[in-house]
């Protein structure tokens, strides 16, 4: 495999900008001239060319043929189904819209092809046209709902940290202002209130009119407080940092655990509860945005709970003696008995996202026990990975009981498969620089193009729980972004 450099804009964002004077929100009318209606579409043969371009790799131009094929033309823009199987385009950052203008926008941005500016533009056009105005903007979850989620994954936080991303590949500043807006709806149904031990926190109901809220990065305030997050370190308006310090005191105040260690019960009520390691439903995706939340305010107190989340996560680990690493239980409580003996591989429960909370740690204090835990995670995933068709795949989960073992199919995707869990290496090998792990990104990444449902007309897609996805997190823009990172080594 040919080495090349990696472009670091795949693992951050790079352009800051310095907004000025009052927010201001645009109407529909003001974007007119980036709408590209039906007819127009059906006139301009050339934007259904798609050239060949070196930095692409086949698989991911035949993930964005499937996607242009799939694509629904409207007055307004364009917009995708979730799945060859389901005929409603979503709006949510973990399988809707938005991760398809991602991949469209990442891929104009390498190649400069006017084709995928052209399908990025119309999927954000069409994000635009279905924005409600109410404090500032919000977005229901498909078209016809009348459910407005808050949060990252699901809801109008997740769509606001698109439209920042979508700002900072294509430039157009109205994305920015529709991030803001995002922010202002936000900061207006958000529940304030004064604390006397951990100062002002502010609670946000998972879906709008509801009184419950959630603590967790897909749907709770660990997620809305990254966007807030995000948001700040490209505009400085304090008033957005203010509402993640508010996010992370109101999680401070749901914390439990005693000295040195914390972690969080994300569905708690009397008779039950949802205790996990776990990045999307649990302690080390909360840890995250506490280390986040400390590299943006300076203060000691959210890098104390950030490192109180990896105490307690090293605490909950599991050695495992053949590879000399560590795995973690997917879920304690709740009606998933069986999950405590379950040990999940992926982004959602296991070492692929559990391990970010420790290289976050590791670059922010500079102590060898979380670059450790980190590296004894991605040993676990060595050890365990299935050499198949020149590459290397994964189990979603292994159960084990009585000292007997069994593990289910695996996964493709970025939340449960192989692409999250490439990533994890990627980052491991740009933390260290160590040969190894970049064996596994590849590896990872030739089974993904090895098991690829192809056509003969270079049409390429992945089919995850007897359907291909469009989306990020579980559809084929989110194995095809982490193909194109991985193209660019």
């Amino acid at each position: 495999m040919k080495m090349r450099k990696i472009n670091k804009k795949w693992l951050t964002s790079i352009a800051v900008i310095l907004l000025l004077g009052t927010i201001f929100i645009p109407t529909a009318n003001s974007l007119d001239e980036f709408v590209t209606t039906e007819s127009e579409w059906q006139n301009d043969s050339n934007k259904m060319i798609v050239q060949d371009n070196p930095s692409l790799s086949e698989e991911v131009k035949g993930a964005l043929d499937w996607l242009i094929n799939e694509a629904i033309i409207t007055e307004d823009g364009i917009k995708w189904p979730g799945s060859d199987a389901d005929s409603e385009a979503y709006t949510d950052l973990y399988n809707g819209v938005p991760g398809v203008c991602l991949l469209f926008s990442k891929a104009y941005e390498i190649t400069g092809n006017e084709t995928y500016l052209y399908y990025a533009s119309g999927g954000i056009n069409w994000l635009i046209s279905i924005a409600m105005e109410e404090d500032g903007y919000k977005w229901a979850y498909t078209e016809d709902s009348t459910d407005f989620y808050s949060g990252l994954y699901m809801g109008t936080a997740g769509i606001g940290f698109s439209f920042i991303d979508f700002y900072n590949i294509l430039g157009n500043e109205s994305y920015l202002q529709y991030a803001e807006g995002a922010a202002q709806w936000l900061i207006s149904i958000g529940e304030i209130d004064h604390d006397s031990r951990v100062g002002t926190t502010c609670e946000w109901p998972v879906i709008q009119g509801t009184t419950s809220g959630s603590l967790d990065i897909i749907v709770g305030a660990a997620g809305t407080g990254l966007f807030f997050l995000k948001i700040y370190n490209i505009t400085h308006n304090e008033t957005y940092l203010e509402y993640a310090k508010y996010a992370g005191n109101w999680l401070i105040k749901k914390s439990l655990g005693l000295g040195r260690y914390c972690y969080w019960d994300i569905r708690p009520s009397i008779f039950r509860f949802f205790i996990s390691s776990g990045f999307a439903h649990g302690t080390s995706g909360i840890g995250f945005f506490f280390a986040e939340l400390y590299k943006a305010s300076g203060e000691t107190k959210y890098l104390d709970y950030a490192e109180g989340a990896a105490r307690w996560i090293i605490r909950d680990s599991v050695y495992d003696l053949p590879s000399r690493g560590v795995k973690w239980r997917a879920v304690y409580g709740d009606d998933r008995l069986s999950a405590a003996f379950s040990f999940d591989t992926g982004w959602c429960y296991g070492p692929a996202g559990i391990c970010k909370l420790f290289i976050d740690l590791y670059e922010i204090t500079g102590n060898n026990r979380y670059l450790r835990y980190s590296e004894m995670g991605v040993n676990w995933l060595m050890n365990i990975a299935i050499s198949e068709n020149n590459g290397y795949k994964w189990p979603r989960y292994l159960v084990t009981r009585w000292g007997r073992g069994r593990s289910n199919t695996a996964d493709v995707t970025i939340c449960h498969g192989a692409a999250g869990i490439g990533e994890l290496f990627l980052e491991m090998y740009e933390l260290t620089k160590k040969p190894v792990y970049l064996e596994y990104v590849s590896g990872a990444a030739e089974w993904l193009k090895q098991v690829a449902v192809k056509n003969g007309n270079g049409v390429c897609k992945w089919e995850t729980y007897g359907q291909c996805y469009t989306g990020h997190h579980v559809g084929a823009s989110g194995i095809a972004l982490f193909l194109m990172k991985e193209d660019l080594i």
